[in-house]
C-alpha cells in the first residue's frame, strides 16, 4: 500500500514542464517536456565542455513517452533551436548512444525573439515592448503534468490553449484527416463520417508526427489480418486504430508485414516470441 501511495503523490510522481517551454513549442507537450528534460540534465552534466549522455529510451522512460515520440521531438528541436542544441552520436559504455549539448542563453534567445516578433507588429522597439510585456515566464512555478501518458496539462483553457489535445486538435490536419476517413471507407466498405470524434482522433496522431501514409498503413494492414474476423472487424474505426497507446505498435507491425508481403500480418505476439533461440540452447 505504501509503494503504491509512493507511486501517486510526491515530487517523484509528477512531471512538470516550464510555461517557457511549452510556448518555445508552441503548444506541443511531448516536445517541451523533452525539452525540459534535456535542460534538466544538461545541468547535471560533470564535463567541462558541457556535453552529456542519454539515450532516447532513457528519456522516454523518464517522461512516459514512446521512443519513436522523443526521437521526433529531439529532431524538432535540433531544427528549430539550431546551435542551441546540439546532438552528435558517439559511444558510451561501448554503446553508440546519443551525446547532448544545450546552451541556454541561445536558447532563451529564441524565445525573446519569438514574443518580440508576435507582440510587435508596428515595429515598435525592443525596449518598448519589454516595457509591456508581462513578467509571467522563467520565474513562475512550471504546471504539474496530472496525465503523464499523455503529457497533458491542467491550465485553464483560458491560460494556455489545449488545441493540441486530441479532443481539440489543429484545424490544420482537417484536409489531411479527412483523406483518411475516405480511405478507411474505401478499404472496409464502411460509412465512417468526418466528424468532430473520429476527426479527433486523426489529428492527434498527425499533431504527434506521423504521417496521412502512416496512418493508411495501419488502415489497410488492419483490415489485412482483422476484416474477416467478425469479432476483430468491428475494432477498425479511429478509435481503436489511432488510439495513442496502441498506434505506434500498430504501425511497426504494418511496416514489417510490408516489408515481408505474401505473409500473414505480423502481430504484437510476434514480439514476445521466443522460439527463435530453441536452436541457441537458451
Amino acid at each position: 500500500m505504501y509503494k503504491l501511495l509512493s507511486e501517486l503523490v510526491g515530487q517523484g510522481a509528477n512531471l512538470s514542464i516550464p510555461r517557457v517551454f511549452i510556448r518555445m513549442c508552441k503548444g506541443n507537450y511531448n516536445h517541451a517536456a523533452v525539452l525540459s528534460q534535456l535542460v534538466f540534465w544538461s545541468t547535471k552534466t560533470s564535463r567541462t565542455d558541457g556535453w552529456f549522455y542519454k539515450s532516447q529510451q532513457e528519456l522516454a522512460t523518464e517522461l512516459e513517452l514512446s521512443r519513436d515520440q522523443v526521437k521526433r521531438s529531439v529532431k524538432k528541436l535540433s531544427t528549430d533551436f539550431g546551435t542551441a542544441i546540439k546532438t552528435q552520436l558517439k559511444k558510451a559504455n561501448g554503446v553508440p548512444t546519443t551525446h547532448y549539448h544545450i546552451d541556454i542563453k541561445l536558447l532563451l534567445g529564441f524565445y525573446e525573439s519569438s514574443v518580440i516578433s508576435e507582440s510587435n507588429p508596428l515595429g515598435e522597439s525592443a525596449q518598448i515592448i519589454e516595457s509591456r510585456r508581462p513578467t509571467q515566464g522563467m520565474g513562475e512555478i512550471s504546471q504539474s503534468i496530472t496525465d503523464p501518458n499523455h503529457i497533458r496539462t491542467t491550465d485553464p483553457k483560458d491560460l494556455l490553449s489545449s488545441k493540441h489535445d486530441d479532443t481539440n486538435p489543429p484545424d490544420k490536419n482537417s484536409d489531411s484527416a479527412k483523406q483518411v476517413i475516405q480511405h478507411l471507407n474505401a478499404v472496409t466498405g464502411s460509412k465512417f463520417q468526418c466528424c468532430k470524434s473520429n476527426i479527433n482522433h486523426i489529428n492527434g496522431r498527425l499533431h504527434d508526427g506521423y504521417t496521412v501514409e502512416d496512418l493508411c498503413l495501419v488502415i489497410t494492414q488492419k483490415q489485412i489480418e482483422w476484416g474477416s474476423d467478425g469479432k476483430m472487424a468491428q475494432y477498425i474505426r479511429p478509435s481503436t486504430l489511432f488510439k495513442p497507446s496502441k498506434f505506434s505498435g500498430y504501425l511497426q507491425a504494418a511496416k514489417i508485414t510490408e516489408l515481408n508481403p505474401g505473409r500473414r500480418p505480423v502481430t504484437s505476439a510476434d514480439f514476445d516470441d521466443i522460439s527463435w533461440a530453441k536452436n541457441l540452447g537458451l
